[in-house]
């Protein structure tokens, strides 16, 4: 890593924290705020090509803003900002370094790192901007997903340093900062109880996350952990309408930017800031008595929630016509005339299968996403059956109610998606199901324990957070239930990361022998963007057919024009001319009838390695 490159990042991002806190910006949403306003400008900056210009103002004005807080401090003789540290500040900090540290020694394997997301960094680290038509930049295949990620994490790596470990850790800080916003919905944050309570739902996030993990670069954590922190704002600047107003815009914005399913998660926002708000008018209950009242403060609560549309709305729309103007024929564009012709083209018989097999699929109590669902459902049901047996009404039953529904749209969102977007060979055997269903089983997680902390707050005995002592119990019985909730709570969290560690290890030890980890041994990966024709010879079948590995060459040997081989059952004349047809080719292990065709066809007996192709021979020679 380059040190100097790291304190130039943390020096910059310290300065917008510090600045945001100044302007009244809640500290559990500050750093979270800060990624997104530097993803916005890194997007605006990319979008008009100057993104290597746009990095170095994104950090610049961290830093001014870092000399002026100073300023404020000793210039102006304003108080500095207060520090609080609380169980779950500590909690984040040891716990969430333990996962960078793991993180950061983990190997990054997973087939869509390498078809998009690490190679659209790379792209944008070594070019300097954001694709294009250009014939080099056929590497990128997914011209159409939105590049918010891959924009903040090529920000990061610019400072660090480029490597796969880097863009992992750079992505993590991305996602614990957006996690740490589910603390903005504590009132009290001394309650050990409480903050334990949401530290194990974010431990608990971890076993729902367990088909991708940390170790990768799909957005699915993000998604969830996103819409998390924008729902926070909602709620933490309830009595704040011009924060609250640009809160959702940033949300949204690096929503629509991060993905093109996270419309659905922008769409929960925009529904949780209209409900926020009516009710801080008091709207719901005033609706059918006062309709001055109506035509007021509902005229006006619209207008804002509808210009909040607009305006988040606009950086997703000029990307949209990016690619339209751009990309002409983008994979998985929008495009909704398209969407009608594959609809109307679809049997009924096919669409039956695909609804009956996700149905099937989450009917196994084996299933992740259905064992998450029970779980919030058996806990929520569960505390609220406690609770009224204790004759204490609360919202649980409600919020079950309404979260089930969440889940019951996204799923049928899942299932317009398989049908509409995704190839019928993929959709039949709905590749990637639960990893999809696992963002809103993490969101859910997150924001049931986020319900429970509310509502178990307004139910303390003492509600004045300043007489709130050692005594502040009903009875000896409810305080040792508190201290013993408390202590079980941490502890199972902790167990709960050192799993997540423990499966990344584990998953390291799985794939050492991957691909990516193969070609690493034979040659040295290339960063100079080219047009090389080069054969990546593969025994693995499955590797080849899934195009795991033409995905895998094309980010390594950073070219559009790397393809990967497994069958070569073909006559001498036959092998020289498909090897006629590449300059390089690399084995990175044994491949037995390749070898002996090598043999047969040049008198050459090859062993993993790279070769450079001519008429008559292969020749051992690195690549340039």
């Amino acid at each position: 890593m380059n040190i100097f490159g790291i304190l130039m990042l943390l020096g910059s991002l310290l300065g917008y924290e510090r600045m945001l806190r100044v302007r009244g910006i809640s500290p559990y949403l500050a750093w979270i705020t800060a990624f997104w306003i530097q993803t916005v400008i890194l997007y605006l900056f990319g979008m008009l090509n100057q993104l290597n210009l746009g990095i170095y103002c994104v950090n610049g004005l961290g830093w001014l803003l870092l000399i002026g807080y100073i300023i404020r401090i000793f210039g102006l003789k304003k108080a500095p900002l207060p520090v609080e540290i609380h169980a779950f500040d500590v909690w984040m900090i040891v716990l969430g370094g333990l996962l960078a540290i793991g993180i950061y020694h983990s190997i990054m394997v997973h087939y869509d790192n390498f078809s998009h997301w690490a190679t659209i960094v790379k792209f944008m680290h070594f070019t300097g901007r954001l694709p294009t038509n250009a014939s080099l930049d056929g590497v990128i295949s997914f011209t159409s997903y939105p590049p918010a990620m891959g924009l903040f994490i090529n920000y990061v790596i610019h400072f660090v340093g480029f490597s796969e470990s880097n863009m992992l850790l750079a992505q993590f800080c991305y996602i614990w900062a957006a996690v740490y916003s589910v603390f903005g919905f504590m009132r009290d944050k001394t309650r050990m109880m409480l903050s334990g309570l949401l530290v194990l739902a974010i431990a608990i996030t971890m076993i729902f996350n367990v088909q991708i993990r940390f170790n990768n670069l799909l957005v699915d954590y993000v998604l969830a952990a996103v819409t998390l922190a924008g729902l926070a704002g909602v709620y933490v600047y309830r009595q704040q309408y011009r924060p609250q107003f640009i809160h959702v815009i940033l949300a949204v914005a690096n929503l629509l930017l991060i993905k093109n399913s996270g419309a659905f998660f922008a769409g929960i926002i925009f529904a949780y800031y209209l409900y926020m708000l009516f009710k801080n008018n008091g709207m719901w209950h005033k609706c059918c008595q006062q309709w001055q009242v109506i035509y007021r403060v509902g005229f006006k609560n619209m207008a804002l929630w509808v210009l909040a549309i607009i305006v988040s709305l606009m950086p997703f729309y000029w990307w949209q016509q990016h690619v339209k103007h751009t990309f002409p024929e983008s994979k998985h564009q929008i495009d909704t005339a398209s969407y009608g012709q594959q609809l109307s083209g679809e049997h009924t018989s096919y669409l039956i299968e695909i609804a009956q097999k996700m149905l099937h699929a989450n009917a196994d109590l084996g299933s992740l996403s259905t064992q998450g669902l029970l779980l919030i459902n058996g806990v929520l049901l569960a505390t609220w059956l406690g609770m009224r047996w204790l004759g204490l009404k609360n919202r649980l039953l409600k919020m079950t109610i309404l979260f089930d529904g969440l889940f019951l749209l996204y799923y049928v969102s899942i299932y317009g998606m398989y049908i509409l977007s995704m190839p019928q060979a993929e959709a039949v055997v709905l590749a990637g199901f639960e990893r999809y269903l696992s963002t809103m089983i993490i969101l859910l997680i997150l924001l049931s324990a986020a319900t429970l902390v509310i509502t178990l707050d307004e139910h303390f005995k003492e509600q004045d957070f300043n007489k709130r002592d050692l005594r502040s119990f009903s009875s000896l019985p409810a305080k040792k239930c508190y201290q013993y909730a408390g202590m079980f709570f941490f502890t199972f969290s902790v167990i709960g990361v050192n799993s997540e560690i423990g499966g990344m290890h584990f998953n390291d030890r799985l794939n050492e022998h991957a691909l990516p980890q193969l070609l690493k041994q034979v040659t040295p990966e290339i960063n100079q963007l080219n047009d090389q024709r080069i054969l990546l010879v593969d025994a693995d079948q499955d590797d080849v057919n899934s195009y795991y590995a033409d995905f895998v060459a094309r980010y390594y040997f950073f070219t559009e024009n790397a393809d990967a081989k497994e069958a070569f059952n073909v006559s001498p004349d036959q092998f020289k001319d498909i090897n006629s047809q590449y300059e390089y080719m690399v084995m990175p292990k044994p491949h037995q009838t390749y070898q002996k065709l090598a043999q047969k066809t040049y008198r050459e007996n090859i062993t993993p390695g790279t070769y450079q192709v001519s008429e008559n021979d292969l020749k051992r020679k690195a690549l340039p």
